[in-house]
């Protein structure tokens, strides 16, 4: 299973198609009773990798976090 992100706040780091789908839906909104989704995603993470993350950042802050 994988889950995947996308930052909200356009910088110098977000590439262009991100940045452009944004636009598009920002610019063409769904008439009244229509749902739109868009599917724009920077990275994917397994759950395992979030764990992973999870754990180390909670180090960072003196956690003693378990993965199991």
């Amino acid at each position: 299973m994988r889950s995947a992100t996308l930052p909200l706040v356009p910088n110098d780091a977000l590439p262009p198609p991100q940045v452009r789908c944004i636009q598009i839906a920002i610019d063409n909104p769904a008439d009244a009773g229509e749902m739109r989704v868009y599917n724009q995603f920077t990275e994917q993470f397994s759950v395992n990798d979030i764990a992973g993350i999870v754990k180390r950042e909670g180090g960072k802050l003196g956690l003693d976090v378990q993965v199991g």
